[in-house]
């Protein structure tokens, strides 16, 4: 094999090498652009319905961000209020030493369902709002709770029963000697 059919061989091997490594990086940069086609949500849970048409034109600002609704239901936050009436009462019993507070102030709810049936898990309260509504005189209050079953919903109405404190028995007699003596404690 002479010197040039072995230079015009090694030109097609290159150029061929090069054609290769191109068609690489143009499927590459195809797999990027058909991944902005995609949008995933960042949480697991449940959709609501479709704010914008397939096809329709979206940016990142507007109107037309919105595509959907998704609500995390796995753990499930369940936000109540406190009014300040009740904030009061417990921090005048608090005072007095007739609740004693948990510590951390983590409080323990439990749920009576609409239908009157109690959750089957109970959780811990995660956050208290710092200022009150000026509308309601209360400020509100989020619990975490496991939802495994995905029986809970946003926007479902339930009972909260806060429970952690205990209450101290108080001797309805309290300068003479009773005939029976105060319970001892009982959750509140």
């Amino acid at each position: 094999m002479s010197q040039a059919d072995l230079d015009k061989a090694q030109g097609e091997f290159d150029a061929s090498s090069a054609a290769v490594f191109s068609a690489q990086a143009k499927l590459k940069l195809a797999e990027i652009n058909l991944g902005y086609t995609t949008i995933r949500s960042p949480v697991t849970g449940f959709t609501g319905r479709a704010l914008q048409r397939q096809g329709a034109y979206i940016n990142a600002v507007g109107d037309s961000a919105k595509l959907s609704y998704v609500a995390a239901v796995e753990p499930m936050w369940v936000i109540f209020s406190v009014s300040q009436n009740q904030l009061a009462r417990l921090r005048e019993m608090a005072r007095t030493g007739e609740l004693v507070l948990p510590k951390n102030l983590e409080f323990e709810v439990e749920l009576i369902l609409s239908d009157g049936k109690p959750y089957a898990h109970t959780g811990k309260t995660s956050f208290a709002d710092p200022s009150f509504s000026q509308d309601t005189g209360s400020f509100q209050v989020r619990a975490v709770l496991p939802n495994p079953k995905r029986d809970l919903r946003p926007g479902m109405f339930v009972t909260a029963n806060v429970k952690g404190g205990i209450r101290r028995a108080r001797s309805s007699c309290p300068s003479s000697p009773c005939s029976k003596p105060p319970r001892a404690t009982w959750s509140t």
